[in-house]
């Protein structure tokens, strides 16, 4: 999970960095990912307010973190998008082989 974390940390960065970089002044993924990072940003501050403010509340369930798990998949998708028509055929290859081969592992189990 944690490589996994930084891996789509560091796919967001890149992708912030070469949306701010490109010429074009105006892109979706210029204006969705500061949204998405303010929309996750306020979520997270708000279950760690809310778990350190009540004591006697739970810790959060999977239920609670299905917000933040779907702004990243909207996230990594976008960022994926942009990046995705300037890469060489062999790294498109190599993403392909490794997201086949991340998916049948955790199918599989």
């Amino acid at each position: 999970v944690a490589d996994l974390t930084l891996l789509l940390v560091a796919l967001g960065v890149v992708t912030w960095r070469r949306i701010e970089a490109s010429p074009r002044a105006d892109t979706v993924a210029r204006r969705l990912l500061p949204a998405l990072l303010i929309t996750a940003l306020g979520l997270i501050v708000g279950l760690v307010v809310t778990w350190l403010a009540l004591p006697l509340t739970p810790l959060p369930t999977l239920k609670d973190l299905f917000p933040l798990l779907g702004i990243l998949v909207v996230a990594t998708v976008t960022s994926i998008a942009t990046l995705w028509p300037p890469w060489p055929k062999w790294g498109k290859v190599v993403v392909l082989i490794v997201v086949l081969g991340w998916a049948q592992a955790a199918v599989r189990g």
